[in-house]
């Protein structure tokens, strides 16, 4: 996958998102964090996030017994390695580091991330989204705390859209697919409705996830394979048709994607919160042409349900010396709303907290959208987000995803039978792993 998306979807960084007014979600006022920490504790700290030694800087300042020693050890693979490394070797590994949600089941299950709950955390579940709290949370205890997140929303070219005669985003996919062949109608057969990256299976996962599917889920040890239920098999085969039929375009994200962003034939994306900066950044000249509307949903219904695409956490590891100073600046850092705003001006790092959704400096107009409030959008996309288990194999699982819809793609095989091939992929590495799986 390249950096571009990448950097993104992984870290929500490079994100300088701006948003405006007043938030509309339950008004929860920040939990105190204790007034001071006894003893003198030196603590490290991994991290890849921007503007993370600001935060830092204010947490000293405000726990000056306190000194943190931040390393950024690389972005992606190379920070997971590294972590892999010196908690196999039981020696070197930092007292607390960033983890993606996806990764954090397959570092639980290497013994090195402490359990936090006897700190007294279980007592800020409330203050969470749901499922960025689920996803930190394995038998009970609490293995992390949830840092940033990716709601989804979709962006689109109203000008392109209003010209070929479509007033707004369609509000359910089947009505997508017929806006799709409007526009080619008006425009040619060279303007799409959306790219669809078919590398990425961050991007593929987030329509699942939307249609409430479940891949895996875990009880009383043994892990459930199930990708390729009904719900995704509805995905697979929608999509399937629409890149069949040519009203999608498939660029990777690289310069070919870009330029075809610029030339006008991509007419909207699927944007986690941390795409609409990217974009007004990669193509400043179309500044007005945009809108951001809510992912269009797989049925009609009342209540919005969205997904999610990106979001990181703080977890501490057991070579800690110093845990419940360390589980402290964890939580710190990730939610109080002092490291919160720092987060959000250096890299448009978007709250998973109640009460960080309700910061001002969250709420501007963005001129680039036609001075919509974005926030407006992704906080209601971030309600609608429903709970989604993470498996111990994520690397595996892009690898399986990758390998397959390739396949699909070139036509060597059917989007089914892409799903089924990533299940038998799956399977096999997890069983190689020692767990006990079944595949439903």
């Amino acid at each position: 996958m390249f950096l571009r998306r990448f950097t993104g979807v992984c870290f929500l960084v490079l994100a300088i998102v701006l948003f405006a007014s007043f938030s509309m979600v339950e008004a929860v006022e920040e939990p105190d964090f204790p007034d001071e920490i006894e003893g003198e504790h030196e603590l490290t700290f991994w991290s890849w996030m921007p503007g993370v030694e600001e935060a830092v800087e204010a947490f000293e300042e405000k726990y000056p017994n306190v000194t943190v020693d931040h390393e950024n050890v690389g972005v992606g693979p190379d920070h997971y390695d590294q972590l892999m490394t010196v908690i196999a070797a039981g020696d070197g590994a930092p007292d607390v580091t960033m983890m993606e949600y996806g990764y954090l089941p397959q570092f639980i299950d290497t013994g090195g991330i402490k359990e936090i709950g006897q700190f007294g955390f279980d007592e800020y579940e409330d203050y969470f989204l749901d499922w960025t709290w689920d996803s930190v949370v394995r038998d009970g205890e609490i293995y992390a705390i949830p840092w940033d997140q990716g709601p989804n929303a979709f962006m689109y070219r109203q000008d392109l859209f209003e010209e070929a005669g479509i007033d707004e985003l369609p509000s359910t996919w089947e009505d997508f697919r017929e806006a799709a062949e409007q526009l080619q109608e008006y425009h040619g057969d060279d303007v799409y409705i959306a790219n669809f990256d078919t590398s990425s299976r961050d991007e593929f996962q987030s329509y699942p996830w939307q249609a409430e599917a479940q891949w895996f889920t875990e009880e009383d040890g043994t892990w459930t394979i199930n990708i390729s239920d009904p719900e995704t098999q509805m995905v697979a085969e929608f999509w399937g048709e629409m890149i069949e039929d040519g009203l999608i375009s498939t660029h990777d994200n690289d310069p070919d994607y870009i330029a075809a962003l610029s030339d006008g034939e991509i007419a909207g994306q699927l944007a986690p919160s941390w795409e609409p900066a990217l974009t007004a950044d990669e193509v400043p000249e179309q500044e007005g042409k945009w809108r951001i509307e809510h992912m269009p949903q797989w049925e009609e219904q009342d209540e919005l349900v969205s997904s999610n695409w990106g979001g990181s956490t703080t977890a501490v590891t057991t070579q800690s010396e110093s845990p419940e100073a360390a589980a402290i600046f964890a939580r710190w850092i990730a939610t109080s709303k002092e490291a919160n705003e720092i987060h959000f001006e250096a890299g448009g790092s978007f709250p998973v907290t109640h009460y960080g959704l309700n910061m001002e400096i969250l709420y501007e107009p963005d001129e680039f959208y036609g001075g919509q409030v974005l926030t407006e959008i992704y906080e209601e996309a971030a309600e609608g987000v429903p709970d989604w288990q993470f498996s111990p194999w994520t690397t595996h699982v892009d690898e399986a995803f990758e390998m397959a819809f390739a396949q699909a793609v070139d036509g060597d095989i059917g989007w089914i039978e892409a799903l089924e091939l990533m299940e038998e992929e799956i399977e096999r590495e997890a069983e190689f792993g020692g767990y006990d799986v079944i595949v439903d």
